[in-house]
């Protein structure tokens, strides 16, 4: 698969740049850490991912890296597109021409894609996206799928670095039964706050089936550990749902922001 340029600032003229007066620090390095700093331009880096509509995977700035892997994956039959981001594997297929070979049918499991901890690979189905009115599939309608997986990946690289340095097993995936054993509560939490992570981006986003608004505290919400509502599956204990309910009105201040800001309401935040 050739590597896709969508837009890079990469061409500019070498003197321009070198020409460049030195940046002053920003309020956001101030306030933030280099490591704080990093996440956050990959949370950027993720929310630039896009699918054509041939259903390749593309960035709206930069390049989408490719390698031995990937370029292995793309001759699998039913994919469409293979890629790496933040050192994650990308594949996107579609299970109505075939289930790529390695791959389970998420389809079946009213899934457009999921996330393998165990390899770091992500995968999506774009098979449900066919539009009967333009006689064609749309992948950018599962474009956001992509994003959500990218960010449980994100999540979980996390867990490895914070593992390595308390020096225990902390991974939520790859040590969960010895989490379960030792504090069930804090598996709870933190299959919550993992998927909590993902949903915020897509609403704030605003990609996913039309999702702008966040769920309200009583609704279901996905988590691998326990079925249930936001406080249902957030925490076990009272003190845990009362700062779950914090974390949670946060997060909501912060979309509504968003949503007013993009009505014109507000200045751009």
């Amino acid at each position: 698969m050739d590597v896709v340029l969508v837009d890079s600032d990469i061409a500019k003229n070498p003197q321009e740049v070198a020409d460049k007066p030195e940046s002053k620090p920003t309020l956001f390095s101030e306030v933030l850490t280099s490591e704080q700093q990093s996440l956050i331009q990959t949370e950027r880096d993720i929310g630039n991912i896009v699918l054509s509509d041939d259903g390749e995977l593309l960035t709206t700035r930069g390049t989408i890296e490719t390698d031995e892997r990937t370029k292995g994956w793309t001759k699998k039959k039913g994919v469409l597109s293979a890629g790496i981001v933040n050192n994650t594997l990308v594949v996107v297929y579609n299970a109505n021409n075939a289930i790529p070979e390695g791959l389970p049918d998420v389809k079946e499991k009213g899934r457009a894609g999921e996330f393998n901890p165990r390899t770091m690979m992500t995968y999506t189905d774009v098979s449900g996206t066919y539009s009967y009115l333009d006689e064609r599939y749309k992948p950018s309608w599962v474009q956001q799928n992509v994003r959500h997986e990218l960010r449980h990946a994100l999540v979980a690289q996390q867990d490895e670095t914070y593992s390595k340095k308390v020096g225990g097993r902390k991974r939520r995936f790859m040590d969960k039964d010895v989490i379960r054993a030792s504090n069930p509560e804090e598996l709870y939490q933190l299959a919550c706050l993992d998927e909590l992570h993902s949903h915020f981006l897509d609403v704030v986003e605003g990609d996913l089936e039309g999702h702008t608004f966040f769920r309200k505290l009583d609704s279901d919400f996905y988590s691998t550990e326990v079925e249930g509502s936001y406080l249902e599956v957030a925490s076990s204990t009272s003190e845990g749902k009362a700062e779950a309910t914090k974390v949670f009105y946060k997060l909501q201040g912060i979309i509504l922001l968003q949503r007013m800001s993009e009505a014109g309401h507000i200045e751009g935040i």
